[in-house]
C-alpha cells in the first residue's frame, strides 16, 4: 500500500554507523528522506512536562560523578513500566561509550532485576580516555532506554563545601561600572565537610580563594520563568565572557567576601547571567570548588515575544498574527511604560551555485522582506495572567499573511531592547528540507489524572472544521481517539486506563482540514499538536526516612564507627515501617560528600523521584503525514569538571541493594568506610511495580576535637614540606586547658608544629605539644615534615590526642589518630632481573648476583626479591615489565601480559580476573573504525597511531597493522577460553584489518616499487595469518604471497621504529628464514601442504643452527610461525631451550610470542611448586610465601644481610 516500516532502532544507528537518509525506488523512479535536520521537538508543540527527552523508557542513577580508570561505577536502573510483563529487562545491557564509541558493554542478566530495578557494578577500563562519557542502558532492540553522563580522569575529593546565599537580603549584587563590565559584590561561607550544615561549626578558614566570572547569554532576565518567550534575537550566537580576579582569603569564619569590580559583558541582546565560580585551597592543594550563578540587569528592561506566534487563519483569507510581548526590569518585575515598534518580514530562502574544484557545490542566500510595521503602547494592551509578570498579548501584529515562514522583531522605539522569533504559517517553500507541518495547541485540563478518571483534551486548530486523530503514546501507541474540530476548536475525552498508572502520556494529535470543496483554501491540509499528562493513583507514593540507631541530637559518626542504618517507610506517629508494602526493594548509597560536589551531582539525586514518572527521558517516535520524524531531543550536561592535577588515594563510594522492604523497613550495613573526617551523603530509593520515593541526607564523620590534615598525593625523598592543620573542638565541652599531641611517624620521618607565621612551637621535655583548643576557636596549625633522603614507600603517620588534667578524659576512640603517607624516591629506582635454574645442589644467591651489583649500585641501597616456578610463563607471569626495551605503550603492553596470562590463568581465579579487566582495557581502546589504538590521549591520533600513515618510506598498512593484528589475535583466543569479549569488538577489527590487508594485497598491480614493503612485511602476513584462522581469506588473496618469494627481497617488516628496542640487523639467514615461515604458517592455516624443515635446511647446514643467528625477539616470533607448519615437536623442542638457557630475563614481548607457541602447541601445565619444595639455608632471613598463581616469593632481602651470611 505505498508504506514501508524500519525497526525504531534503527534511528539510533548500529556501531559506528548512523541512519542518513531513508531511499526508494521503482523500476523508473527514485526518490530519498534525508534523516537529520528535519526534526520537530516537541517542546514547540505545548509539551508541558517534558523536560528531558532522550528516548527512554527508564532511568539511571550512578552512586558519584566522576569516575578514575578502573574503578567501579554503582549503576541503579529503574525501569518505568515496572508493572509490565518480567520479560521486558531480558538481554539489556550496561554501555560505556567515549566520543560516541562502545568502549565496554556489560550484560544485564534477569536475576539482577527485582520489580524492575537493579544494582550493578560497572567497572570503567583502567585504559578508559579521561574526559567525558556516556553510561547508557540499552534494551535488546538495541534502543537506549536511560543515560547518565560521568566524568573520568584522576580526582581528588573536595575537603570543604561553599555555601552561597539564598536570601534575598545576603544575595549577591551587581552594578553597572564603566563601559561594557559590572561589578559583583556578596559573601559566601566557606566550611569543612565535617561541620554540620547550617551551623558556624568547622569554618575554613584562611584559605587563599580563585574566583573565575562567566558571564553568558541566557533564555530569560527571570530564573524558571518565561519558558514560551524569546528574549533577544532568536539568533543571536554570543560566546560568553570569562573574567579572572584576584587571589582572596576567607576569614576567621570562613566567610569570603567577594567584590568582583571590571567583570566584561559578552555583546549580547539576550539577558546574560553571571557564573562566580571559587575554588579553595590551603598549603596541599585544593580544598573546594562551588560556583553560584546570578541573573545580571540589563542597562534598561529586557524584551520578549512568542516562541511560537499564533497565527489565525481568518474567513476572508490569509492569517492575523498576535504575539505576546513580555517586558521586565532588572529585578525582576513588570515594566510596562514603553512603546515598541513591531516588525514583521518574509523570509525566503534561494541558492548560488559555484564550481569548486571540478564539484557543483550550492550557497544559501536567505533575504528578509518587509510586510509589516506597527507600533503598540504596552500598557494599553491586556495583560496575561500567571506567575511571571510582566506579559501582554498584541491580538493584531499583522493581517493577511500569505502561507509561508516569516520573522516577526519587537524593539524598543526609544532604547535599545530587540527580541525576534520566526515562525511559520502553513508549509514554507523553497526547499523539502524547510518544509515544516503547522501546528496548534493541544492542551489538558489537568496535569495528573486517577487511574479510570476522564481525561479531556482541548484543541485549538488554526482552521475552522476538520476531523482529528489523538495518539496516546508512552514509548509506544497505546490508545488512538477521534474528535470533531467545530469553530477552530474541539474536544478529546478519554478515560484513563488503570494500566497507565504511575507512568507519564504524551497525547500527540493531527487535525485534518474538512474538504472545502470549491472554495479557495489557504494554509496546509492539516497540522499537528501534542500535550503531556500523568496518571498516577495518588499526588504522593510514601514519605520515607533513613534512621541511625545512636545518632544522638548532633546526628555525627565517628570516623572508625561502622556505619548501619534502617530505611523506614513512615507510619502514624513517626513509626517506622508502620506499611508492609508487597514487593518493595530498596537500594542505599553512601558517598563522600567532597565526590558530589566536584560535578554537582546530588541535582541528581534530586532529581529522580521529582522527574521520574514520565518527566524525564522518556521517548516517542511518530512519523507525521507529511513524512517527518517528530522527536524530542535534550539530555543533560556535566557540570563542571573535577581538578584533575591531583588524585585521592581514598575513594569512598558505595552502594548495598537490593534488599527487599519487610514490614516497611530495610536494613544496611556498610562496616567502616575509613573516612578520616569529612561528610557522607547517604541517599536511597525505595520502589514497587507502583510506586517510587527516594531519601537523602547528609551525615558528618568526625571526632569531639577535630584533627583535618591536608596531606597531598606524595612525598619526594628529601621533602621538608608543611602541612595544614586543623584542629577543631566541636563537642569536649567540658575541657578548658590544654591538650596534648604526641606524633608519631615510621621510616625515620620527622614531625614539627608550626603557626600560621611559620614560626616553630617548642615541644615539651616528652617530645609532645601542648595547644589550646576551646570549643568554638578552631587553630589554624603547620605540621613540619622531614622526610630523609633515600625514604620511599608508605608510611603510617600517628597522632595521639589527650585532655592534659581533664576531669573526664577523651573517650579511647578519639585519642589516635593516623594517615598514610606515600614516599617516592628522589631519583629514578633501577630493577634488574637475573634467572637461573633450580637443581639439587644450593645456589648462593650472594655470589649469583655479585656481578649484577658491584660495581653499579651502592650495596646498602639494593633489595633483593626471589621467585621460582616450574616453568618459565609462571615466572613470566609474576615479574612483567621489567626490562627496559620495553616499549611503552598502553595497548601492546596489555596484549603481550594478555598472551602470557592466557597460559596461566583461569577464568574464575583471581588472575582470571585480571586477565579480564585486561581484556577490557584493550577493548577500551578501539576507536569508531575498528582500529586499537596505542594509548590514552585526550587529543587526536596522527596518522601513524592509527594504521593510516601513507608515507612512501612506511606506506599505508605499516605500524598500525602489526599492533591491530596481535590485539585481534589475542582477544579471538581470549573469548575461545571463555573470557568476556564483545562481538563487536571482533567485527569492527576484522573489518578494519581486511581493508589494510586488501590495500596491501592489490599493491603489486598498482605501485610495484613499494609493493614488498606493503605486502612483504611481518605486519601485513601476521595479519593475514589471523584472517586465514578466521575464514576471512580467499586462495586468490594466500596465492599473492607468492610476489614475495619471487622478489626475493628480506623481510621488511621487522624495522627499528616497528619493534622498539631493536637496532637494525644485517641481512641474515635467519631473517630470510623468518620470512619465509610467516608465509608458510598463513599457507598451512589455510590447508596448503607446507614444510617448514625444507626451508630451514636451506638456510642453515646443520639443525644445530636453525635461528640461531636471530636475537630473542625474532627468534621468539619464528618459533611461534612454527607452530602453524605441523614441525615436529623435537625440533621445536631443541629451539626453544635456547630460551631457558640464559641470565638475563626474557622481555615481555619475547615471553609473549612464546606463550602464543605454547597456545598453538596446546601443552599441558607442569604441577606448580609449594614452599615445600624450596629449602632456604637461613628462614630468618629468607621467608617464602606461595602465592596463587604458583609461584613460590621470598620477602624482601637486603643485599648487605645476604652477604654476610
Amino acid at each position: 500500500n505505498g508504506a514501508a516500516k524500519f525497526a525504531r532502532s534503527l534511528t539510533i544507528g548500529e556501531a559506528s554507523n548512523a541512519l542518513v537518509a531513508v531511499m526508494a525506488e521503482t523500476d523508473t523512479d527514485f526518490n530519498f528522506l534525508s534523516f537529520g535536520p528535519e526534526r520537530l521537538d516537541l517542546s514547540r508543540l505545548n509539551v508541558e512536562g517534558a523536560t528531558d527527552g532522550s528516548p527512554t523508557g527508564a532511568m539511571i542513577y550512578t552512586d558519584r560523578g566522576i569516575y578514575q580508570p578502573g574503578e567501579n561505577v554503582e549503576v541503579f536502573a529503574l525501569l518505568r513500566n515496572r508493572a509490565a510483563d518480567a520479560n521486558a529487562a531480558r538481554g539489556m545491557e550496561l554501555r560505556l561509550e567515549i566520543d560516541d564509541y562502545v568502549v565496554k558493554a556489560q550484560p544485564l542478566e534477569a536475576r539482577d532485576w527485582f520489580e524492575g530495578g537493579s544494582l550493578t557494578s560497572f567497572g570503567i577500563p583502567e585504559t578508559a580516555k579521561p574526559g567525558r562519557a556516556a553510561l547508557k542502558l540499552v534494551s535488546a532492540a538495541n534502543e537506549t532506554m536511560a543515560e547518565a553522563a560521568v566524568q573520568i580522569g584522576k580526582i581528588r575529593p573536595d575537603r570543604a563545601r561553599i555555601n552561597f546565599p539564598t536570601d534575598q537580603r545576603d544575595a549577591f549584587r551587581v552594578r553597572a561600572g564603566s563601559g561594557d563590565t559590572v561589578e559583583i559584590t556578596g559573601t559566601a561561607h566557606a566550611q569543612y565537610l565535617y561541620g554540620a550544615e547550617g551551623t558556624g561549626q568547622a569554618p575554613a578558614a584562611n584559605l587563599k580563594a580563585e574566583v573565575t566570572v562567566r558571564v553568558s547569554p541566557v533564555a530569560t532576565p527571570v530564573d524558571r520563568c518565561y519558558s514560551d518567550i524569546v528574549f533577544g534575537r532568536f539568533d543571536d550566537k554570543s560566546l560568553p565572557a570569562v573574567s579572572r580576579n584576584d587571589v582572596i582569603y576567607t576569614d576567621d569564619d570562613g566567610m569570603l567576601s567577594l567584590r568582583l569590580s571590571r567583570v566584561r559583558l559578552p555583546a549580547s541582546t539576550r539577558p546574560l547571567a553571571a557564573t562566580i565560580e571559587v575554588t579553595l585551597f590551603d598549603a596541599a592543594g585544593p580544598v573546594a570548588s562551588g560556583q553560584h550563578t546570578i541573573q545580571v540587569p540589563g542597562r534598561e528592561a529586557s524584551l520578549g515575544v512568542s516562541a511560537v506566534p499564533k497565527p489565525v487563519l481568518e474567513e476572508t483569507g490569509g492569517y492575523r498574527l498576535a504575539i505576546d510581548i513580555a517586558s521586565v526590569d532588572g529585578e525582576g518585575q513588570s515594566a510596562l511604560s514603553r512603546d515598541v515598534e513591531v516588525l514583521v518580514e518574509r523570509e525566503r530562502e534561494s541558492y548560488a551555485w559555484e564550481n569548486v574544484d571540478g564539484v557543483w557545490q550550492h550557497t544559501q542566500l536567505r533575504s528578509r522582506e518587509e510586510v509589516s510595521r506597527s507600533r503598540a503602547s504596552l500598557d494599553r494592551l491586556s495583560e496575561v495572567g500567571g506567575p511571571c509578570p510582566g506579559v501582554v498579548t498584541l491580538p493584531e501584529a499583522a493581517t493577511g499573511i500569505d502561507d509561508g515562514r516569516y520573522v516577526v522583531t519587537v524593539s524598543d522605539a526609544r532604547g535599545e531592547a530587540i527580541a525576534s522569533t520566526r515562525f511559520t504559517t502553513g508549509v514554507a517553500q523553497t526547499s523539502v528540507e524547510d518544509l515544516e507541518p503547522n501546528i496548534f495547541v493541544l492542551t489538558s485540563d489537568k496535569q495528573q489524572y486517577a487511574p479510570g478518571e476522564t481525561v479531556s483534551l482541548g484543541i485549538e486548530a488554526p482552521f475552522r472544521t476538520g476531523e482529528a486523530l489523538v495518539a496516546i503514546a508512552a514509548g509506544d501507541i497505546v490508545q488512538w481517539a477521534k474528535a470533531e474540530v467545530r469553530g477552530g476548536t474541539g474536544t478529546v475525552s478519554l478515560t484513563a486506563d488503570p494500566a497507565w498508572s504511575g507512568r507519564g502520556l504524551y497525547a500527540l494529535a493531527t487535525v485534518f482540514k474538512a474538504d472545502p470543496g470549491d472554495v479557495r483554501s489557504y494554509g496546509p491540509a492539516r497540522a499537528i499538536g501534542a500535550a503531556y499528562f500523568e496518571v498516577s493513583a495518588g499526588t504522593e507514593a510514601f514519605a520515607l526516612s533513613v534512621r541511625r540507631e545512636g545518632a544522638g541530637l548532633e546526628n555525627f559518626m565517628r570516623p572508625d564507627e561502622p556505619l548501619r542504618f534502617d530505611v523506614c517507610i513512615d507510619g502514624p506517629n513517626g513509626a517506622c515501617g508502620a506499611a508492609d508494602m508487597r514487593q518493595a526493594f530498596a537500594v542505599a548509597y553512601v558517598v563522600d560528600e567532597g565526590l558530589l560536589s566536584l560535578t554537582g551531582h546530588k541535582a541528581e539525586a534530586a532529581r529522580l523521584e521529582e522527574e521520574f514518572v514520565g518527566k524525564a527521558q522518556l521517548g516517542l517516535r511518530v512519523m507525521d503525514n507529511y513524512g517527518r520524524l517528530l522527536l524530542k531531543e535534550g539530555g543533560d550536561r556535566p557540570g563542571r569538571l573535577a581538578l584533575s592535577n591531583y588524585t585521592s588515594t581514598n575513594i569512598v563510594a558505595a552502594a548495598s541493594g537490593p534488599v527487599p522492604m519487610r514490614g516497611g523497613k530495610a536494613s544496611f550495613d556498610f562496616g567502616d568506610l575509613e573516612l578520616q573526617t569529612g561528610s557522607l551523603s547517604i541517599f536511597v530509593v525505595v520502589w514497587s511495580a507502583e510506586h517510587v520515593a527516594s531519601k537523602g541526607e547528609s551525615l558528618p564523620v568526625r571526632h569531639f576535637v577535630v584533627s583535618s590534615l591536608g596531606v597531598p598525593e606524595f612525598f619526594l625523598a628529601g621533602d621538608r614540606p608543611l602541612l595544614p592543620l586543623r584542629l577543631e573542638n566541636i563537642s569536649f565541652i567540658d575541657h578548658k586547658g590544654d591538650y596534648r599531641l604526641a606524633f608519631e611517624a615510621e621510616g625515620g620521618i620527622e614531625v614539627g608544629l608550626a603557626g600560621l607565621d611559620g614560626r616553630d612551637i617548642a615541644p615539651a621535655a616528652d617530645g609532645a605539644f601542648l595547644v589550646q583548643i576551646p570549643q568554638g576557636d578552631p587553630q589554624d596549625l603547620f605540621l613540619r615534615v622531614n622526610v630523609p633522603e633515600g625514604t620511599e614507600g608508605h608510611y603510617q603517620l600517628a597522632l595521639n590526642l589527650s585532655a592534659v588534667d581533664a576531669q573526664i578524659p577523651l573517650p579511647a576512640a578519639e585519642q589516635r589518630r593516623e594517615w598514610r603517607l606515600a614516599v617516592r624516591p628522589s631519583a629514578v629506582a633501577a630493577q634488574e632481573y637475573l634467572s637461573f635454574p633450580m637443581s639439587d645442589r644450593p645456589t648462593d644467591l650472594s655470589q649469583l648476583l655479585a656481578g649484577l651489583v658491584e660495581g653499579r649500585y651502592d650495596p646498602d641501597t639494593v633489595t633483593v626479591v626471589a621467585r621460582f616456578a616450574s616453568n618459565e610463563n609462571a615466572l613470566s607471569l609474576a615479574s612483567l615489565g621489567g626490562a627496559a626495551d620495553d616499549p611503552k605503550a598502553v595497548l601492546d603492553q596489555m596484549i603481550w601480559q594478555g598472551f602470557v596470562d592466557l597460559q596461566a590463568a583461569n577464568a574464575g581465579s583471581d588472575e582470571g580476573r585480571r586477565l579480564q579487566a585486561n581484556i577490557d582495557g584493550i577493548q577500551a581502546l578501539q576507536i569508531a573504525d575498528g582500529a586499537f589504538v596505542p594509548y590514552r590521549t585526550d587529543g587526536e591520533f596522527i596518522p601513524s597511531e592509527v594504521g593510516f600513515d601513507s608515507t612512501n618510506s612506511s606506506g599505508p598498512v605499516r605500524h598500525g597493522l602489526l599492533r591491530n593484528a596481535s590485539a585481534l589475535d589475542f582477544l579471538i583466543r581470549a573469548r575461545r577460553a571463555g573470557y568476556s569479549v564483545s562481538d563487536d569488538t571482533i567485527t569492527n577489527s576484522l573489518a578494519f584489518i581486511k581493508k589494510r590487508v586488501s590495500d596491501a594485497l592489490f599493491a603489486p598491480d598498482f605501485t610495484p616499487d613499494i609493493a614488498a614493503e606493503l605486502l612483504c612485511t611481518l605486519e601485513t602476513r601476521y595479519a593475514m595469518l589471523v584472517l586465514v584462522q578466521q575464514g576471512e581469506m580467499s586462495a586468490d588473496q594466500v596465492e599473492r604471497l607468492s610476489y614475495c618469494s619471487e622478489t626475493g627481497q628480506d623481510e621488511e617488516g621487522i624495522e627499528p621504529e616497528d619493534l622498539p628496542g631493536d637496532g637494525l640487523m644485517e641481512a641474515s639467514a635467519g631473517q630470510s628464514a623468518l620470512s619465509e615461515l610467516i608465509t608458510l604458517a598463513v599457507k598451512s592455516e589455510y590447508g596448503e601442504p607446507v614444510n617448514a624443515e625444507t626451508t630451514l635446511a636451506a638456510y642453515y647446514e646443520d639443525p644445530r643452527q636453525y635461528l640461531g643467528d636471530l636475537d630473542e625477539y625474532r627468534k621468539a616470533i619464528a618459533v611461534s610461525m612454527l607452530t602453524h607448519t605441523g614441525i615436529r615437536t623435537d625440533v621445536l623442542r631443541e629451539l626453544a631451550g635456547s630460551f631457558l638457557d640464559r641470565t638475563r630475563p626474557l622481555d615481555l614481548r619475547t615471553r609473549a610470542w612464546l606463550a602464543r607457541s605454547v597456545a598453538n602447541l596446546d601443552i599441558p601445565q607442569e604441577a606448580r611448586l609449594t614452599e615445600a619444595d624450596i629449602s632456604p639455608s637461613d628462614a630468618q632471613l629468607v621467608s617464602l610465601t606461595a602465592r596463587p598463581d604458583g609461584v613460590v616469593e621470598s620477602g624482601e632481602i637486603a643485599y648487605a644481610a645476604l652477604q654476610g651470611a
